[in-house]
């Protein structure tokens, strides 16, 4: 049921956009909305809106990792950097930045992300239940070869509820 997946995936995206769309009007801080962003792949979006706030570094960098034709040392790099700024975002208490920094990562550290969210659901940012609508979009762009970043064959939502919600 591949035309099923494809609307359940196309109604969760709608979603997470209005929710997107809700936050941002409430609060007017790209950081507040930075996951959902990701996740809907509208990085470039997401960094226009960093550089309306003169958040110049941010903006560059979400920038660098939508180009195209990247070296493999320009990849390692902003894998690096994507993993170090979880790494900053975590030890902050910001969980959701954190997860967004781990699915930019190139490939996208999803299993961290959702981790991330997961440990931290008591305090810190922390979002269970985002955890499961990265799971399903991971796994359903992994399925279909989404020309997205994400990549990969691994079933996330097998190992989301195994790791975190557990029968």
């Amino acid at each position: 049921s591949a035309m099923k997946s494809r609307k359940v995936r196309s109604t969760i995206e709608k979603i997470l956009e209005c929710v997107a769309q809700e936050v941002y009007k409430e609060s007017k801080e790209p950081n507040d909305v930075l996951l959902y962003y990701i996740l809907l792949g509208k990085i470039q979006l997401l960094s226009a809106m960093y550089r309306s706030k003169h958040k110049l570094k941010i903006s560059q960098f979400l920038s660098n990792t939508t180009k195209l034709n990247l070296t493999s040392i320009e990849k390692s790099n902003n894998n690096r950097q994507a993993t170090k700024n979880a790494a900053a975002l975590m030890k902050q208490g910001k969980a959701a930045m954190a997860a967004g920094f781990f699915l930019i990562a190139t490939p996208p550290r999803v299993r961290d992300a959702i981790n991330v969210l997961c440990s931290r659901c008591n305090s810190q940012d922390g979002d269970r239940h985002l955890s499961v609508v990265i799971a399903y979009l991971c796994d359903y762009n992994e399925r279909v070869g989404s020309s997205s970043n994400f990549s990969g064959n691994s079933n996330h939502m097998e190992y989301t509820r195994k790791r975190w919600f557990p029968i």
